[in-house]
């Protein structure tokens, strides 16, 4: 039967480092001794494996999943404890097993099999079904350094897959050749790994390592932090990425930008916490990513979490800078700024600057100090999900006309307003409400009638735009009698 084990197994490099340099674990991979001159890459490593044991390796990268294969394998001895192992080992780390570039197809086939453990026997048996498999026609006689990259992937994959294996141990970095090959190998990688009473797989997929592993190691600068069920050790291991990224630690970040991306090329749902801090990350690369921005608010709004407004004024001032003409954009980053407990850094307050929404011209130009939050501004609604209320008062209503968004609605809206709570209707309110009226019927006498009188006699109270509109809309209008 089967089996492996490993007893309080260390595997350690010599190297030759400069004076000064001390014992410390690096960012990747294990601990430097330079009193003792060694790598160290796997530490005390304790586990066993019996017949129908499917069991995957997980880690950052670095952390020592490579090194345990080839430990596994023998390709590294143990230089402190043991490797027990009974049955035959077969390895799939790369798809090119020790190719000779002046070597036929043929000649590699013989030489590749040999190379993995396999008989002259096995290899004569399996020649046919090797080279039909390989789909290479009449380069299989040619030499290898004519083949394109994708021929080496199918000549190399073929003799790899070619092994009847006991323990079986593979790279998830093993490559399968061009898409039309692919499905064609998924099928033949499948069907290696049923057939092996022991699997051991390194990967970085959480969905790979749940369907074909009834356990997984995490691993951890060369030593297993965690043993159990694969979806117990997912969970774990996202959190404390998460928590380090968390800690602001430039480690944690990074991988958690690399575990979401990863699960992402593979068309897997990073988990919320675990790509905000992934996006922090991301940030740093790209400051001003409009995209980004708006992506990494939706998530703290997503989990619940405020946005502190040093954010929110980034992802403002990412819009912005690909679209400058957003007032409600500018209102908003404004009031950001103008508020007493706001905490903004000094360069983003000077970038912030140049988009002074006093430019904008607003119904009340003399005031806009007390307008209240805009229930309309769109950055919030965006992140809300949420849609302009219908019943809202007049305060939101004002603020909402310096949108630009249904103004003719809106403003005829909060003039009945103020005619019902027996408010006077400011001249220069009434003015704009019957251009923009007039702008969609010109024909309209009586507007025209009503907008003349208002110029005639409350000229001086409008501005100076109104009052060139209005005297254009009512340039044909005859005034009626009192």
């Amino acid at each position: 039967m089967a089996r492996l084990t490993l007893e309080n197994a260390w595997v350690e490099f010599p190297v030759k480092l400069a004076r000064g340099h001390r014992v410390h674990i690096s960012r990747t991979g294990g601990q430097i001794d330079a009193t003792r001159g060694v790598v160290t890459a796997l530490r005390d490593i304790s586990f066993e494996l019996r017949e129908g044991d499917r069991l995957g390796l997980m880690g950052h990268n670095g952390a020592g999943k490579s090194t345990m294969l080839r430990l596994l394998a023998g390709s590294y001895p143990p230089t402190r404890g043991r490797l027990l192992s009974v049955g035959s080992i077969s390895t799939l780390f790369n798809a090119t097993p020790g190719l000779n570039l002046d070597g036929t197809g043929r000649e590699n086939l013989i030489t590749c099999g040999l190379h993995l453990g396999l008989s002259w026997r096995q290899i004569n048996a399996k020649m046919d079904e090797i080279v039909d498999f390989a789909e290479l026609g009449d380069y299989i006689d040619l030499p290898v350094r004519v083949y394109s990259s994708g021929m080496l992937t199918r000549l190399g994959f073929s003799i790899a897959t070619a092994v009847e294996p006991e323990i079986l141990l593979l790279d998830e970095g093993l490559a399968t050749g061009d898409a039309q090959f692919a499905q064609k190998a998924e099928a033949k990688l499948n069907e290696l790994v049923a057939r092996a009473s022991i699997l051991v797989i390194a990967s970085h997929s959480e969905s790979l390592l749940a369907k074909m592993c009834s356990r997984c190691l995490l691993l951890e600068h060369g030593q297993i932090v965690s043993d159990g069920p694969a979806k117990t050790l997912f969970a774990s291991y996202r959190n404390s990425v998460v928590d380090a990224a968390r800690a602001d630690k430039s480690e944690g970040l990074l991988r958690a930008y690399k575990l979401a991306t990863d699960m992402a090329s593979r068309g897997e749902l990073p988990p919320l916490d675990l790509e905000e801090q992934g996006l922090r990350y991301a940030l740093t690369l790209a400051p001003n990513d409009n995209g980004m921005w708006q992506r990494y608010v939706k998530l703290l709004v997503e989990q619940g979490k405020p946005v502190p407004a040093q954010i929110e004024a980034r992802m403002i001032l990412a819009v912005l800078a690909g679209d400058p003409e957003r007032a409600d954009l500018k209102l908003r980053l404004t009031k950001i700024l103008q508020h007493p407990d706001t905490e903004i850094s000094d360069d983003l307050r000077a970038r912030a600057a140049i988009y002074d929404s006093s430019t904008i011209v607003l119904v009340h130009a003399n005031e806009t100090e007390n307008l209240p939050e805009a229930n309309a501004s769109e950055p919030e609604l965006a992140t809300h999900e949420k849609s302009l209320p219908l019943d809202i008062d007049a305060e939101e209503l004002r603020q909402s006309m310096t949108m630009g968004s249904g103004i003719n609605r809106m403003l005829q809206r909060y003039v009945r307003k103020l005619v019902a709570r027996g408010e006077p209707v400011p001249p220069q309110l009434e003015a704009h409400l019957l251009i923009v009226l007039l702008a969609d019927d010109p024909w309209r006498s009586d507007l025209k009638v009503r907008l003349k009188r208002i110029l005639d006699n409350h000229g001086d109270e409008l501005l100076e735009d109104t009052q060139v509109q209005a005297a254009l809309a009512t340039k044909d209008t005859e005034m009626a009698p009192n």
